[in-house]
């Protein structure tokens, strides 16, 4: 498998560009490049932060945008809105063929409403399906992510998209800790996705007496990476598994790069060093 770390670990402490060199430093070579804001899908500004990835030696894995600046928007009955929507989306496709991405993160509609207030799932593939075809034109997997808050929060949903007239450029990212605050096991998740995983997102968590989940690194909390990483061979996946912190989840990027050097020798070859 392909360890790799995403941008989204240093949110609030440094730029995405400031990021690369941090990371750099650790000897990251796989990213995950997290766009913050609108003028960071700027094809101006994507060149810039590629020439800084280049100069380190780095590879982009995939993007992941701040979705709800415009993804929900794209199912919205109002075409002015799904075009403005839609734009914003391409600029973000097009961030991530220059950058070299292979996968474009998605989180699709949130739940402003309680679940049965979401669109038919028939309406929800049809645009999904369209996004994903898009996508292609860039060269880019469109990366279905499980989210505790999004209409993707809930095992099935997967089956139930599946089972309707879709692209078959829709794949599926999973998320570790977003699966635990939907109430699932990271396993109810994965096992639904049917063959279609294409990326990993890893942040592990701890559980409050009240049942509350609270992000923590990988090592400090209850998810057993070498279980995960058994489960995912069985599957014969052999993709990305990146770590995905918040910003909170570590004290400094001493610690952050030892996380980092322990996650790459539990995917490696090596993993037998930490049993």
């Amino acid at each position: 498998m392909i360890t790799g770390m995403s941008t989204s670990c240093f949110f609030s402490r440094e730029n995405v560009e400031d990021s690369i060199d941090v990371m750099a430093d650790m000897g990251v070579k796989n990213i995950e490049v997290f766009l913050n804001t609108l003028c960071e899908y700027e094809e101006d500004y994507i060149r810039e932060l590629k020439k800084r990835i280049d100069a380190r030696g780095m590879n982009v894995l995939s993007v992941h945008p701040q979705g709800v600046q415009f993804e929900l928007q794209m199912y919205t009955p109002y075409e002015r809105t799904v075009k403005d929507a839609k734009d914003i989306f391409k600029k973000v496709l097009r961030a991530g063929e220059l950058l070299g991405a292979t996968g474009y993160v998605y989180h699709g509609g949130y739940k402003i409403k309680p679940r049965k207030s979401c669109p038919p799932i028939e309406r929800i593939a049809k645009i999904t399906s369209e996004c994903a075809n898009e996508a292609r034109n860039y060269g880019i997997n469109f990366l279905y992510e499980n989210v505790h808050w999004c209409w993707y929060c809930y095992p099935d949903f997967a089956t139930e998209i599946l089972n309707c007239e879709l692209s078959d450029n829709v794949y599926f990212n999973l998320d570790i800790k977003q699966a635990a605050q939907a109430g699932y096991s990271y396993r109810d998740f994965l096992y639904k996705m049917a063959g279609r995983l294409k990326n990993v997102h890893l942040c592990d968590y701890t559980l409050k007496s009240n049942g509350a989940v609270v992000p923590v690194a990988p090592f400090l909390g209850v998810t057993d990476l070498f279980e995960l990483k058994e489960e995912l061979n069985n599957m014969g996946y052999d993709g990305p598994v990146i770590l995905e912190l918040y910003s909170g989840n570590y004290t400094d990027y001493s610690e952050l790069s030892e996380v980092f050097k322990g996650v790459s020798e539990v995917f490696s070859d090596k993993s037998s060093l930490f049993k």
